[in-house]
């Protein structure tokens, strides 16, 4: 049988369509690894192909998006337990605290990733049971004024009566200067060390007087002997009839002056009464106009300040949030009163000056419009990462911060601001 030659053109479809195949069978297998490639997923749907996670010890705690928010997860927690008088330096974390990359196997179940704010709360909260997940440990340098009690101090006095006492120097209290190390684990203080101690004022000393002074008796009068007689008895006869005569009178006098007293007396008391009973419906009748008076007055006052307004709206909006300093913090709530995150306050506290705002701290960044910090005015949101808080003036903002402080005010600046969103004039 004869071999038919192939031809060049022959040879060349034959070659072609082999690297055609060739190229789809790569493409097919590209395909097939991109669509079966590994990622995780936020809460707003966005993915993620390279996730880091948070691991507590060696147990893989939480998953973030990036290797920063895993970052500000750690420093949130440490925060959550921190003062304005906690050397940072000195706050460790324990077990310790890790970010590393997520390895994603092909074909697992899609990985959900956690928010910072969500993370510190879940922490915070599992730090509260008798089987804590991390312990941070802080160290404080505490300055107080305690009171330094005064003494009293006796001395003998010749010039008051034995027994009586007249204090001629009132006591005053000092002041001291204590600056303490204080060691908290997870906000509970475990040991307190006096650093130094200075008296800024010294107490003054009470100076009483006793008196020793002994009273003197008067002698009792002395009386005359009686003379001896020299009237005959006529004239004794004559001195005992007027004698007689005299005294009869002077008792009948004496009876009716001391009856007269006793009169008098009685009238007297009975004046007294009435003018004490007059003089007491008259301060009554004071203090129950005094009182009404008092009354109404704080009542006025208590209306002007109802009625009181500031001027501008963002500084509305700082007095209103400011009315909730101390109350409650409680992760995912949204009253003011019963308990509230961060979002859910800042959420709370623009409807009622009718802006709506979502419950998310990430989520309200994009709301309203952005200024600097330098131009920052009451009223305007403070954006942190996992956090969001309500500018207030002077460096200083009114934010529900963690579960064991509430809501409180804070420095502006103890963290990293994101960024500033003006939501109201």
């Amino acid at each position: 049988m004869k071999v038919r030659k192939v031809s060049n053109f022959e040879r060349n479809v034959i070659i072609a369509m082999i690297g055609l195949g060739i190229v789809v069978i790569i493409l097919g297998i590209c395909s097939f690894l991109q669509f079966t490639k590994p990622y995780a997923v936020s809460k707003d749907g966005i993915k993620v192909e390279q996730p880091w996670v948070v691991k507590i010890g060696d147990d893989e705690s939480f998953v973030v998006a990036s290797k920063k928010d895993g970052q500000d997860i750690i420093e949130q927690v440490k925060n959550s337990y921190s003062t304005d008088n906690t050397q940072s330096e000195s706050t460790t974390l324990s077990p310790e605290i890790t970010v590393v990359e997520k390895e994603l196997e092909r074909g697992e179940d899609k990985v959900a990733l956690t928010d910072a704010e969500d993370a510190v709360a879940e922490v915070v909260t599992a730090n509260q049971t008798e089987a804590p997940v991390v312990t941070v440990r802080t160290v404080e340098q505490v300055t107080d004024i305690k009171a330094i009690d005064f003494k009293t101090e006796y001395e003998k006095s010749d010039e008051l009566p034995k027994g009586e006492t007249k204090v001629i120097q009132e006591g005053k209290k000092g002041k001291k200067t204590i600056v303490s190390q204080v060691v908290k684990e997870n906000g509970a203080e475990v040991s307190k060390e006096v650093l130094s101690s200075a008296i800024e004022e010294k107490p003054v000393n009470k100076i009483v007087q006793e008196g020793t002074m002994e009273e003197i008796e008067e002698p009792e009068p002395a009386t005359e002997p009686p003379t001896a007689p020299t009237a005959t008895a006529d004239n004794d006869a004559d001195r005992s009839a007027a004698k007689s005569s005299a005294v009869k009178p002077a008792a009948d006098d004496d009876g009716d002056s001391k009856k007269d007293d006793e009169n008098k007396d009685k009238d007297q008391k009975k004046s007294n009464d009435s003018q004490k009973s007059e003089d007491k419906k008259e301060k009554d009748k004071d203090s129950d106009s005094k009182s009404k008076d008092d009354k109404d007055s704080k009542s006025k006052d208590d209306s002007d300040k109802k009625t009181e307004t500031k001027s501008g709206s963002g500084q509305a909006v700082v007095d209103y949030a400011l009315q909730f300093v101390g109350n409650p913090y409680v992760y995912g709530g949204t009253s003011l009163t019963k308990g509230t995150d961060c979002s859910g306050f800042t959420m709370s506290v623009f409807k009622k000056f009718g802006v709506s705002l979502p419950h998310s701290s990430s989520a309200q960044r994009s709301y309203g419009k952005k200024v600097s910090y330098s131009n920052a005015k009451p009223g305007d949101l403070i954006c942190y990462s996992g956090h969001v808080a309500i500018y207030i003036g002077k460096g200083k903002i009114v934010h529900a911060s963690t579960p064991s402080t509430g809501i409180k005010v804070s420095k502006a600046t103890y963290k990293n601001i994101l960024c500033v969103r003006r939501l109201v004039k």
